[in-house]
């Protein structure tokens, strides 16, 4: 089953495909002369079986289609895909009469050189997929975000958060997500609060809770009371500690309630982890469990973020 990263990066290029030009352009692909990108049928046609799809199908139109990108999001290294590429390729050759290019996105640089080697189809015949890896999918910044390239900083983000150790990167592309109106903004969030390091979760769970822009009532609603009874809580005792300890009881509470709100019971092993955190961890944790709408991303985060 395709993971929650492998999904949400095909839903990324299924949104905005436009991306995929900015990619190859940045890459010194030359593309024919166009004025749209769309989103095309990735389904193949028997005998092939049902399951067997490219990730996205996406044709540039000048007139008529006069350019294809069959992009295909590949996370771990399947010594399959070589014998199914091709597949993808020819079918989308024939049916939309124009060149085709395989473009293969890997985040992980193992997989990246990976599925960069030649497939040998015959004795004369190779075919060379595209590889966007690490070293080719460019950092974000400030100016991709502002200039309408919010696609292509969540990208660069989810490639390049987890290796860049101020944060930054992780912030830019989450304050990107929520300009994508493709409905899976707070998922790309969470994405890429998940892949960091305890530190950087810690870090920038604390800049979202003053920067962050929370996209639903609900989450507004428990953060804030969360706050609050914790503040009251320490109050009561009278000493720093349990005022502290106050917060991190509303804040477990927020994460519950948030849980009972998608249907998702926490499980004993889930709830031993979420006692046994406590502080900035805490409140990365409650920063990423409020953003998220769906509860596979929920769970995901939850395996991340818990000890």
């Amino acid at each position: 089953m395709p993971s929650i990263l492998h999904e949400l990066l095909v839903a990324l290029f299924r949104g905005s495909p436009a991306l995929i030009v900015r990619l190859l352009a940045r890459v010194g692909v030359a593309v024919p002369d166009h004025s749209a990108v769309e989103l095309r049928d990735a389904t193949l046609p028997d005998p092939v079986p049902p399951e067997r799809r490219a990730d996205a199908v996406l044709a540039l139109l000048d007139g008529g289609v006069v350019y294809a990108v069959v992009v295909e999001v590949q996370l771990h290294r399947d010594d399959d895909k070589p014998w199914v590429w091709p597949v993808y390729l020819t079918h989308v050759r024939q049916r939309e009469r124009c060149p085709v290019l395989l473009v293969v996105v890997a985040p992980d640089q193992s997989v990246a050189d990976w599925a960069r080697q030649p497939i040998v189809l015959g004795p004369a015949t190779q075919l060379r997929p595209l590889v966007l890896g690490p070293r080719e999918i460019p950092r974000p910044d400030d100016v991709q975000s502002d200039q309408g390239e919010p696609a292509l900083a969540v990208l660069s983000a989810l490639a390049h958060a987890a290796t860049d150790g101020s944060g930054e990167v992780a912030k830019l592309g989450i304050r990107a997500a929520h300009l994508l109106d493709d409905g899976h903004g707070s998922e790309y969030a969470d994405l890429i609060l998940a892949s960091l390091g305890p530190r950087l979760q810690a870090a920038v769970g604390e800049w979202m809770k003053t920067d962050y822009p929370y996209q639903s009532t609900f989450a507004k609603e428990y953060f804030a009371r969360g706050l609050e009874e914790g503040l009251e809580e320490g109050r009561e005792e009278g000493r720093e500690e349990g005022r502290e300890e106050g917060r991190d009881g509303a804040r477990r509470e927020a994460v519950q309630l948030r849980l009972q709100a998608l249907g998702i019971e926490l499980g004993p092993v889930r709830a031993a982890g979420l006692a046994a955190t406590r502080g900035a961890q805490l409140e990365a944790l409650v920063a990423a469990v409020l953003a998220a709408r769906e509860g596979s991303t929920l769970c995901a985060v939850l395996d991340r973020l818990l000890p």
